[in-house]
């Protein structure tokens, strides 16, 4: 039996957008001076922090250059926050088609993790004219996986956790999801994602 579906709920990065730009990670471990296969671990620490805006992005990454011993007044501290923001800013095309073709259908809302200072450029999108509602862990101070972050999205939403479905492309936020009762489905690619949705799931607002 399918389940029915009043909101579709999409993280942003890895699902709305791409994952992180290689090519501009390449530029970043350019400008700090570590190799590509560093980056993931220098970046990752404490970025759960600066997502919900517990660390301003200056102390951020002067922690990070730090850490390499490095001077942060020897490197270009505006390109790096630029680098940093725009590496986050590929769309992928596909969902938000997919998204546009359900919208009649059913609700829409983000729940992602992100930063104060790449959020505004997210609202400049044009398809984030998409999306009934927003909830993002840098206003909120609370980051996925944490049970309350979801808890704020049904009382957002103003709705039982059967009705909503909730995409993600990190198993450990879906898993959270799912326990709190949310139906969840792991991102991989746009076409898997919908082979799901319309296998199982029916969508109707009301």
């Amino acid at each position: 039996m399918m389940k029915k579906i009043k909101w579709v709920v999409c993280d942003y990065g890895g699902v709305i957008g791409k994952k992180q730009n290689k090519g501009i990670i390449a530029r970043i471990c350019k400008l700090i001076g570590i190799s590509i296969k560093d980056f993931d671990s220098l970046y990752r620490k404490e970025r759960d922090s600066y997502d919900a805006g517990l660390l301003d992005r200056e102390t951020y990454w002067n922690h990070k250059l730090e850490s390499i011993n490095k001077d942060p007044g020897s490197v270009d501290i505006k390109t790096l926050f630029d680098l940093d923001i725009k590496s986050w800013l590929d769309i992928n095309k596909e969902t938000t088609h997919y998204l546009s073709s359900i919208k009649p259908k059913v609700n829409l809302a983000l729940l992602s993790n992100m930063p104060e200072d790449i959020l505004p450029e997210i609202r400049k999108q044009s398809w984030y004219n998409l999306f009934d509602t927003g909830i993002f862990s840098c206003e909120e101070k609370i980051c996925k996986p944490d049970n309350r972050i979801y808890d704020l999205l049904l009382k957002r939403i103003r709705s039982e956790p059967h009705e909503v479905l909730f995409i993600d492309d990190l198993e450990i936020n879906v898993k959270a999801a799912q326990k709190n009762g949310i139906n969840g489905i792991q991102f991989f690619d746009c076409r898997s994602m919908k082979k799901e949705i319309n296998t199982n799931y029916s969508l109707k607002k009301v």
